[in-house]
């Protein structure tokens, strides 16, 4: 079996190589997410900090950024997607930082209410709207009871899913009450960003104008467009900027153009380098190129509740059939890595250094397929997003190839990314093998995890002692019981299988550190505020 396997993998790298960088000219989406819906510290139960007054920067610069991507509008419920404009105009009560703390921000402070389990008081900083009206704990409430209501439409609803309701003590204060014990809300609350009750409850304004204004309380305002937008520091944030006064942001879709113009300095940073041109970028003059510690995977939802995939063995052999630290040094040039039997990343608060990557096996992979019923292989469809990153259509096609290879036929099939959203949210049957960028967003693990609970819409997992272990993590507010507990659960599905989580994601940006002092960072990938003139 050695010589035919060598064989195999040898021709499988010398196609992998060719494809990976035939698709470096393709268009770049923009990040998609679920990395889309729904901690590495602590949980932040008690923090200070902020300021009503902005220090004034040492040294001010504009800043050019390319981007692969902008959101619909200035809108924050037109899209889930984590884009660095909004952040840029909005506030939300707390922030994480590049390593995944929890960091006080439109709230000073905050506790959790001893007396009422299933309730947070935050302790708001004095801002104003950019119109000057002043922002108040109605509209902290207000936006939580806006994204919460399905009848808005927003994109974030899954941002507040644990939120039931709020209760206003004064002006600066609010409490935030949830279904159930929630021990990580303060981080929940990075993504509330926070939107003016007067805009959208005045009848001659209302959301039209809110998505065409983006009246907000952060330190920039925007003049919104495509393919620019252009963002001036504010005069009315009460926490200013650190020397970055003003942004252009270009929309740059097709990745050969922005790098291009990333080469030539006619912008300063940009977002969604491919791994194939990493060396290339690495060694323009004056460029830096990284990215941040990962907090989500690239791997293959599989079907769990009908046909062959039902059954644990046929989902163990696909988990055998791949050979991904190939995948990884192919496809990504080294530049990611497996992971470990388990959909947490390393740096992800609940990943457990138990669970180790299911192993190349496919002799494994033939006897389970053999026990299963299936001695003579059998056929299933696999459906990938396209376009999507230029790595994603490579990355289907190598997973196929090693599933055809241990006897499982696939059709790979090309879908919109809209289409895939619905098969997410579970508005069309998916195919038996679905794409799954499942991201821990803010550094913990139920962020991705929350989407195999069985009251998932989307019906990708059923398991009751996964389910068990899930939820007390969810109410356990001791750290170190609430990372045994996702433990524990990882454990369960790495013996019962819903997915293939397969590599580690990888986001790489360009950035010139003459120009601007900038560390990588994940969600949101930039602050404009935050960043320092060189």
């Amino acid at each position: 079996m050695e010589p035919t396997f060598l064989s195999t993998s040898i021709r499988r790298r010398t196609f992998l190589r060719g494809a990976a960088l035939g698709g470096v000219g393709l268009a770049t989406a923009a990040v998609i997410g679920c990395d889309d819906d729904d901690d590495a510290a602590s949980t932040g139960s008690s923090s200070s900090g902020g300021s009503s007054t902005p220090a004034g920067p040492a040294k001010t610069a504009h800043l050019n950024d390319a981007r692969s991507g902008q959101p619909p509008s200035l809108d924050p419920s037109s899209t889930a997607a984590a884009d660095p404009m909004f952040w840029g105009v909005y506030d939300a009560p707390t922030r994480v930082d590049a390593n995944y703390n929890v960091i006080p921000h439109l709230a000073s402070s905050w506790e959790f209410n001893a007396s009422d389990n299933t309730e947070w008081i935050f302790h708001l900083n004095e801002a104003e709207w950019s119109d000057g009206t002043k922002m108040t704990a109605e509209d902290v409430k207000f936006s939580h009871d806006y994204y919460k209501n399905p009848d808005n439409g927003s994109r974030l609803i899954s941002r507040v899913k644990t939120y039931e309701s709020s209760r206003v003590i004064d002006d600066q204060t609010i409490a935030i009450k949830t279904a159930k014990l929630d021990p990580i809300l303060p981080r929940r609350e990075m993504f509330v960003l926070t939107i003016p009750k007067h805009i959208f409850e005045d009848a001659s304004k209302g959301k039209t104008f809110q998505a065409s204004n983006g009246i907000g309380t952060g330190a920039y305002v925007a003049n919104f467009g495509d393919p620019k937008t252009q963002l001036e520091a504010s005069p009315t944030s009460w926490h200013g900027n650190a020397g970055v006064t003003s942004i252009t942001y270009n929309h740059i879709e097709e990745q050969t153009t922005r790098i291009a113009a990333f080469e030539t300095g006619a912008v300063d940073m940009m977002n969604g380098v491919p791994t194939a041109e990493f060396t290339r970028v690495s060694e323009f003059p004056g460029a830096s190129v990284g990215g941040p510690a990962s907090a989500s995977q690239l791997g293959w939802d599989l079907e769990y509740f009908e046909g062959p995939t039902a059954d644990v063995r046929v989902r163990r052999a696909i988990a055998h059939s791949l050979d991904v630290p190939t995948i990884a040094d192919v496809i990504w040039f080294g530049q990611t890595i497996p992971m470990d039997g388990q959909i947490a990343p390393k740096t992800v608060f609940g990943y457990t250094p138990d669970l180790k990557p299911y192993g190349y096996d496919p002799d494994e992979s033939r006897r389970l397929l053999a026990d299963a019923g299936f001695p003579d292989g059998l056929k299933l469809d696999f459906e990938y997003v396209s376009p999507y990153q230029p790595e994603t259509k490579p990355f289907a096609e190598a997973t196929a190839g090693y599933m055809n290879d241990v006897g499982i036929d696939t059709s790979v099939i090309p879908i919109e990314l809209n289409v895939w959203r619905d098969g997410l949210y579970g508005n069309k049957q998916r195919a038996p093998i679905h794409y799954s960028p499942w991201s821990s967003f803010a550094g913990e693990v139920s962020f991705a995890m929350t989407w195999y609970t069985k009251d998932n819409p989307g019906k990708f997992y059923d398991n009751a002692e996964w389910e068990a272990k899930f939820d007390a993590a969810s109410q356990e507010l001791d750290d170190e019981t609430r990372r045994q507990l996702y433990g524990e659960a990882s454990k369960v599905a790495f013996e019962d299988p819903p997915a293939m989580w397969t590599l580690e994601s990888l986001n790489l940006f360009a950035w010139r550190p003459d120009v601007v002092d900038h560390t990588p960072r994940l969600y949101p990938d930039y602050e404009y505020d935050s960043i320092l003139p060189a």
